[in-house]
């Protein structure tokens, strides 16, 4: 127990005898019995009240669980929804596509990464290999509609929410924000 706290129960509850320099308080602090309370005056000449034992711990029984709510409603927020239809929000960003396992059985995945407002790198990796980067091009988006131009290619789509779906020649894929 603290300095402080001392001299704010030393105002409450007063010292029977008149002797002790420094009441103990360990049976207040701790919450000790009725029973051990009297065994306690005959040790210490300081009786406390019961009553003011029962109103510190009701405070106790109700100040926690208003921080544990004060301290859920602060830690939850609602995440940000982004705008993938605007160029600069894609900047940064990877998208992943597994759908590409139907077109060869050996590749785990391709990854688009956004590396700037207007170009587009994509990644492959096969089944027990590290990533490679196979292209770098340039992408422009209108409204929810992106083209990738690589190399000669054009590769068409739509951007919906945190989903990409795009034509590649070969067919059809899905990509997932990352």
């Amino acid at each position: 127990m603290d300095t402080h706290q001392k001299h704010l129960l030393e105002d409450r509850i007063p010292a029977v005898n008149s002797k002790l320099s420094q009441p103990d308080f360990s049976a207040l602090v701790t919450g000790t019995s009725q029973k051990n309370q009297k065994t306690h005056f005959k040790k210490t000449g300081l009786m406390i009240n019961s009553n003011y034992i029962n109103n510190l711990r009701m405070k106790k029984i109700i100040f926690l669980p208003i921080i544990f709510i004060v301290l859920l409603a602060t830690s939850c927020s609602k995440d940000k929804i982004v705008d993938y239809t605007k160029s600069e929000n894609l900047s940064g960003t990877k998208w992943k596509s597994t759908t590409v396992a139907d077109l060869d059985k050996n590749i785990e995945y391709v990854l688009l990464t956004f590396t700037s407002s207007s170009t587009v790198e994509l990644w492959s990796k096969y089944i027990g290999e590290a990533e490679q980067k196979n292209w770098s091009g340039s992408f422009s988006i209108s409204n929810d509609r992106i083209s990738i131009l690589y190399d000669d290619n054009e590769i068409t789509g739509t951007i919906v929410g945190e989903t990409m779906n795009l034509n590649f020649l070969f067919g059809k894929y899905i990509f997932s924000k990352q």
